[in-house]
């Protein structure tokens, strides 16, 4: 099974960008529910889930262009598939 979305969630933190400028970036955290298996003691395979986190930081041009390209994505046919 694929790893599974749970959430989507941020920290908004600012940097000071060449020019001296404070610009705004967002910190976007992916919860993402994920299975893991085990042995017990018996030598049974027990599947549990467990949620990892994927981080990535973007500027507000980079996560306006995320947008744009997420919802390409989900108008997209298989035909638009490269």
């Amino acid at each position: 099974m694929n790893d599974e979305l749970i959430q989507v969630r941020t920290n908004i933190f600012y940097v000071k960008d060449k020019d001296e400028k404070m610009q705004k970036v967002n910190e976007l955290i992916f919860l993402v529910d994920k299975p893991s298996y085990s042995i017990n003691n018996e030598v049974e395979v027990i599947r549990d889930r467990t949620i990892e986190q994927k981080r990535i930081c973007v500027t507000e041009n980079q996560l306006e262009l995320l947008i744009i390209q997420l919802l390409h994505i989900k108008d997209a046919t298989e035909k638009d598939l490269k």
